[in-house]
């Protein structure tokens, strides 16, 4: 049986990686953000909802949603803080 050398598999250094789906959704969220979709200062829709929008779990949308976060201003609604 062959081994794998470091490197080959899956995937190997030289391919990409993959976003991974909550850093997907952070954008979609992010773009929803920038084109008034999500107005600052608004209520965003509850999680449960979002899910079914973006045919994803919760617990996604709840990373996503985190990790949007850290890159709005809470005060002036400035992205990519």
């Amino acid at each position: 049986m062959k081994q794998d050398s470091p490197g080959e598999g899956a995937q190997s250094a030289r391919e990409p990686a993959s976003p991974r789906l909550y850093r997907k959704i952070a954008a979609r969220l992010m773009d929803g953000v920038r084109e008034g979709l999500y107005p600052v200062g608004g209520r965003m829709p509850a999680e449960r909802e979002l899910a079914v929008l973006m045919g994803v779990s919760r617990p996604v949308i709840r990373e996503a949603l985190c990790g949007a976060a850290c890159k709005i201003d809470p005060l002036s609604g400035v992205i990519g803080v």
